[in-house]
């Protein structure tokens, strides 16, 4: 609704928004809705809780979508087990966008605390001890940290902050017991093992947990276990991260979240060591030397290599760069070349 009356404003007669939980859809087709909207001018449809068209729900719309072809038809849902299960009929006919849970910085500017630009992950490790200096002489940030870690994630926080822990469970076990089995075909006991797989894993992160005791202690093979992990996944209530780049220790996982503890608490601001020709950061640093541990390439200082470079030339008096030759003589090579006394 908010995005209808930015686009449209109030009291459109371009577009309508529908929720199909509504009880008029008891005895009335999306179709019929469509024709109606449609013959009286309406260009945009904006559709709720869309699953609640059935399995082929995604059929229906695609149907849809072809006898009205100049109808634009915007669709969402709250359970993305079901949105995925039949989003395929759509796959040449929509653009998706999913709602990603809220960031921190998010939570700072919808709180009114604090309104930074996104960054890339680039500019973060490259300039983290500026940006969070920059930080941290506007606001306490950590303070608002602990709090965006309890309840921040999701918006609904806003409307009760004492009962956002009842109304996260309570979308947790809509998604387990309605979403889930709708989807897969799974049983009670397969729910049960489900619900103790995700509060064993809330408990024990941020770490990498041991799968095979994870799968001993919930009395399940690999296999299965797996598709329990997938299934959270896809419901969006927890988030599997790709294993395949490069693969830390435990030490050295320990060293990076060291040095990003003291950065958060402005500890390094006096430690960088100084390079001749820049200043090495501690998390630049450690990060760098995991990474050469990791390729077993260690070079023998911070900045440049004593590794060779080439160098190029073309035109009268380029054979006096053939041969190898110190850094510190290429400037007298020009200036000979160039026809200069020096």
């Amino acid at each position: 609704r908010q995005r209808i009356k930015e686009r449209f404003g109030t009291g459109s007669s371009a577009a309508v928004y529908a929720s199909l939980d509504d009880l008029w859809f008891a005895r009335h087709d999306v179709k019929d809705l469509v024709g109606y909207l449609y013959d009286h001018g309406y260009t945009h449809l904006f559709l709720d809780e869309v699953h609640h068209l059935g399995k082929n729900w995604g059929q229906v719309l695609k149907n849809v979508s072809d006898q009205f072809r100049n109808m634009n038809i915007v669709y969402s849902g709250s359970s993305m087990l079901q949105l995925e299960k039949a989003g395929g009929d759509l796959s040449r006919r929509q653009a998706v966008y999913l709602l990603e849970t809220m960031s921190f910085r998010e939570y700072l500017e919808l709180e009114g605390v604090l309104k930074h630009p996104a960054l890339n992950l680039e500019e973060i490790l490259s300039n983290h001890v500026r940006v969070a200096s920059e930080i941290d002489g506007k606001t306490r940030i950590l303070a608002h940290f602990d709090r965006y870690r309890e309840v921040g994630c999701y918006p609904f926080y806003r409307e009760s902050h004492a009962k956002f822990g009842e109304r996260l469970a309570q979308t947790v076990n809509a998604v387990l017991e309605v979403d889930y089995p709708a989807i897969d075909d799974v049983s009670q006991e397969t729910i049960r093992k489900t619900r103790k797989m995700l509060m064993i894993l809330a408990e024990s992160c941020p770490q990498t947990p041991n799968m095979s005791a994870l799968y001993r202690e919930l009395d399940t093979g690999r296999d299965q276990g797996l598709k329990m992990l997938k299934a959270l996944h896809r419901a969006g209530l927890l988030t599997l991260v790709d294993s395949k780049g490069l693969k830390l220790s435990d030490k050295q996982d320990k060293r990076i979240k060291d040095a990003y503890e003291k950065t958060l608490k402005g500890q390094s601001r006096d430690t960088n060591k100084q390079g001749e020709y820049k200043n090495e950061e501690p998390m630049t640093g450690i990060c760098k030397n995991i990474m050469s541990e990791i390729a077993r390439v260690h070079w023998a200082t911070g900045a440049h290599s004593a590794g060779y470079v080439p160098v190029y030339a073309v035109g009268a008096g380029a054979e006096r760069f053939a041969a190898r030759t110190d850094n510190a003589q290429l400037p007298l090579k020009i200036a000979d070349a160039a026809g200069y006394k020096h």
